[in-house]
C-alpha cells in the first residue's frame, strides 16, 4: 500500500491574532491552484510545507461549521505552522506490516499549540486521518476519582509556544592543566566558558553558588582600595552578576556567541567539595516581567589536606598590659608520596588596638625568619607531619599613628 503526504495533524491558536490555524476538518478551497512554496530553517536539513487542509477559525472556537472554504489557508497566507511531509510503502500484514515514520512540525507564530493526530493520502486517491489519544495521568485527589479511576487531561502533545530565546552551555575547566591536585585552602584559577546555542541575545546573566570563594579575576581593574572588588549582589557574597567583557556587546552574548570568563575560586574542607552553579539570563529586550531560563553547573573537586592552623593567647607575665599570642602551624599534605613540603610566605595579623611583633630567636639557622608585618619576607618551610609554632608579642597602640 501507498502512503502519500503523511503529515501531522495540528492545531494553534494565538492569543495575540485571536486566530486559530488547524487541518484537522477536510476543507479544501476551491478553484485553488497549489503551489510549491517549501521553508528551510537554519540548523535543519527538513523541508517544511505547508499542511493540507489548512483553515483560519476564531481561537475560542471549535465549532466544524465555522470551517468553511473561504477560511481556508495557503502558502501565501502566511500559516500558523508547517509541516514535514513523506510518503512510505507499506508491506502487507503477511510480511512487514510495520513501519516508523518520523514527522516534524515547526510553529511560526506565538501560542497554544495541540498535536492532534496523523494524515495520510491513500494511493494519492484517498485522504485519510488518525487521531491521536493518549491517555492522562490517573487522578488521585479524591476518592470517588480514585475508586473510578479517572484520568486527567494529557500534557504530552500540548506545547506553548513563546519567542526565541537564548540558550546558554557552561563549562568549567582549570586555567591551568598542570594543576593536577587542590589544597585545602588553597586558591586556584579557573575558566569558565558561556556558548549561547539560542536563537537571541541573553542579557543580565547572574549566578548564584553555594559558597562565597568565588571571584572574577578582573573585579578590581582599577586597583582602587575604594573601588568595587567583585561582582557581588547583596552581602552573602553568593549571588554576583557574570561580566561578557570578551564578547561584541559587553552587556549581551549574541547567538552563536561564546566568551571564557577567568576566576579564581578557594577550596574550603577536605575530601570532594562541590560547588552548585546555577546560572539565570533572559531575553534581551524582553517584556515586563521578563522571562527567565536557567542553566545549572556542578563542579565536583577533590582536596587535599594542606596546613592546619591553630592559635592561642595569653597574658605576659613581664610586662601589664601585653599578650603572647601563640600560632601552631602542622603540614598534613598528603596528595603525593614525595615533595610534600609546604612553604609559608606570611601570616597576616590584623588589628586596630594592637601591633604585635614576632619575639626572636626561636627559629633555627636552617630556616628564614618570618615576618608577621613585612611583606615580601622569604618563605617559611614546613616538611611532611612537621609542627611547628611561632610565638608573637601583642603590645597595645598608644598613638593612632602607630597602628598594624
Amino acid at each position: 500500500v501507498e502512503l502519500t503526504e503523511i503529515q501531522l495533524m495540528a492545531s494553534l491558536s494565538s492569543s495575540k491574532l485571536e486566530l486559530k490555524h488547524t487541518n484537522e476538518y477536510s476543507i479544501t478551497k476551491s478553484g485553488g491552484v497549489p503551489t510549491s512554496k517549501t521553508w528551510n530553517f537554519h540548523g535543519s536539513q527538513e523541508v517544511f510545507h505547508c499542511p493540507d487542509f489548512m483553515c483560519q477559525l476564531p481561537s475560542d472556537s471549535n465549532e466544524t461549521s465555522l470551517a468553511k472554504a473561504n477560511t481556508t489557508v495557503d502558502e501565501q497566507s502566511n500559516p500558523f505552522f508547517v509541516v514535514s511531509k513523506t510518503a512510505v510503502n507499506l508491506a502487507p500484514a503477511s510480511a512487514d506490516g510495520s513501519m516508523t515514520v518520523s514527522l516534524r512540525i515547526c510553529p511560526l507564530v506565538e501560542g497554544d499549540l495541540s498535536i492532534l493526530g496523523v494524515r495520510f493520502s491513500l494511493s494519492g486517491q484517498l485522504w485519510m486521518q488518525h487521531r491521536f489519544h493518549v491517555p492522562g495521568p490517573l487522578l488521585q485527589d479524591t476518592q470517588e476519582n480514585k475508586s473510578n479511576r479517572a484520568r486527567g487531561k494529557s500534557l504530552e502533545l500540548l506545547s506553548k509556544i513563546e519567542p526565541e530565546m537564548p540558550s546558554l552551555n557552561v563549562s568549567i575547566a582549570p586555567d591551568d592543566i598542570s594543576q593536577e591536585t587542590v589544597l585545602q585552602g588553597q586558591t586556584r584559577e579557573w575558566r569558565m566558558t558561556l556558548t549561547n546555542v539560542g536563537y537571541s541575545p541573553a542579557s543580565n546573566i547572574v549566578l548564584k553558588t553555594n559558597s562565597p570563594w568565588l571571584n572574577f579575576k578582573d573585579s578590581n581593574e582599577s586597583g582602587n582600595e575604594n573601588s568595587a572588588i567583585s561582582y557581588c549582589i547583596g552581602p552573602s557574597g553568593t549571588l554576583m552578576k557574570v561580566p561578557c567583557k570578551g564578547g561584541v556587546d559587553k552587556a549581551l552574548l549574541q547567538p552563536g556567541e561564546s566568551v571564557e570568563i577567568p576566576f579564581v575560586m578557594r577550596t574550603s574542607g577536605g575530601g570532594r567539595q562541590d560547588f552548585y552553579m546555577l546560572f539565570r539570563y533572559e531575553r534581551e529586550g524582553d517584556s515586563n516581567p521578563p522571562r527567565h531560563r536557567w542553566t545549572r553547573k556542578l563542579l565536583s573537586v577533590p582536596v587535599y589536606p594542606s596546613v592546619t592552623m591553630s592559635a592561642s593567647l595569653m597574658s605576659s607575665y613581664s610586662t601589664k598590659g601585653q599578650h603572647v599570642l601563640s600560632v601552631e602551624l602542622m603540614n598534613y599534605r598528603s596528595d603525593r608520596d614525595s615533595k610534600l613540603e609546604i612553604y609559608l610566605n606570611k601570616i597576616c595579623i590584623a588589628s586596630r588596638h594592637f601591633k604585635v611583633t614576632q619575639l626572636a630567636g626561636q627559629v633555627d639557622s636552617g630556616r628564614r625568619p618570618l615576618s608577621a608585618s613585612i611583606e615580601g619576607q622569604s618563605s617559611f618551610k614546613i616538611g611532611w607531619q612537621e609542627r611547628v609554632t611561632l610565638h608573637y608579642l601583642v603590645v597595645p597602640i598608644q598613638s593612632n599613628t602607630d597602628q598594624v
